[in-house]
């Protein structure tokens, strides 16, 4: 449990010190006050990196170095980034002892919603199939290796795919190893998508106190390696044509629904806010179930296009964990939380 964090020249604070409740945190304040930023810091110290930009990004205009320190109930952590020398210096330093990149052992699971997140209904495909990753990742450490393994192997089947002297059997190589871990991921995103169908609906009626439907699938059914590799193979003279590889999970989605339909095309805005935060807290519980530690939740601009009910309801959903929510204004909903104002 987060207890304090303090900013050195992180994005636009100079130096600023922060304290969290327990259980609800609400900073607010205009825009450009720096909210996002503290919730970034504290990702960062978390997983190993921001959610907005690179680390050059978060060094406040001026100045050539950052500093974040974190408190909790677990000890103390320190994020520095210096522009200084010949080149840039990342440091973590978790207990007196210094990491130059956050050890798997040192992350602790997050849920993050942003104002990016409510392109999750009506974004690409992509986003879709990130947003499922990042749910496996914080379980599993193994799974980005796997991720990043395949996507190698698909830039090098594809460079093959345009090359003159593309044959079937200098592909195959490439199609085995797609084929062993694209199985592995297909897997990992069909039984994460068959969680979140389970409680979707029921969580979704508990906040909007509507009686809408709502599914969620990840439209590919689990497949072996040997399936894959069929599959791959047989696509040969498709791939050739078009010089990319059209089967694999690269090209999955996952399926959202409201009543039977594609909730892009009939959700309103606050609907669509509504399942997103739905989606949400079906990761927390996800994460909770799997690895039985509960996440610091991180809710960036979420009360807006909400009415006073659903505003209610989110705070009260959260409630229960420690959360941390940014807005413009001091909500006036009865739920208690502990408010900090940024100017």
């Amino acid at each position: 449990m987060i207890e304090s964090v303090e900013l050195r020249n992180f994005r636009n604070h100079t130096e600023t010190r922060l304290d969290f409740s327990p259980t609800l945190t609400l900073i607010h304040g205009p825009n450009g006050a720096g909210k996002t930023s503290v919730l970034e810091s504290v990702y960062c110290l978390y997983r190993g990196s921001g959610f907005k930009g690179s680390d050059r990004d978060l060094v406040r205009e001026g100045a050539d170095w950052f500093r974040v320190d974190l408190h909790d109930e677990g000890g103390s952590r320190r994020l520095s980034y210096d522009l200084g020398g010949e080149r840039a210096v990342k440091k973590f330093i978790i207990d007196d002892k210094e990491y130059a990149r956050l050890p798997a052992k040192h992350k602790q699971p997050i849920i993050l919603f942003s104002p990016d997140d409510l392109l999750l209904l009506t974004g690409s495909p992509s986003r879709r199939r990130r947003y499922l990753d990042t749910m496996i990742s914080q379980i599993n450490p193994q799974y980005p290796a796997t991720l990043r393994r395949y996507e190698r192997a698909l830039v090098q089947r594809n460079k093959l795919l345009k090359s003159p002297v593309c044959t079937p059997d200098l592909l195959f190589s490439w199609n085995v190893l797609l084929s062993e871990l694209g199985s592995v991921i297909i897997g990992e995103r069909y039984r994460t998508g068959e969680y979140l169908n389970a409680k979707v609906t029921e969580y979704y009626r508990a906040i909007s106190l509507d009686t809408a439907r709502i599914g969620v699938s990840y439209e590919h059914q689990p497949v072996t390696s040997r399936q894959l590799l069929a599959a791959y193979d047989a696509c040969y003279g498709r791939d050739l044509a078009v010089g990319a590889t059209t089967v694999g999970p690269h090209r999955h989605d996952l399926a959202i629904s409201m009543n039977g339909r594609s909730a892009m095309d009939v959700a309103s805005r606050g609907e669509n806010r509504t399942i997103i935060l739905v989606l949400k807290q079906l990761e927390l519980d996800y994460v909770i179930d799997a690895t039985g530690r509960e996440p610091l939740v991180l809710l960036d601009d979420v009360l807006g296009e909400l009415d006073t009910r659903r505003q209610a309801a989110t705070l009260e959903m959260f409630s229960r964990y420690q959360t941390i929510i940014t807005g413009t204004h001091a909500s006036e909903i009865a739920t208690p939380l502990q408010t900090i104002e940024l100017l």
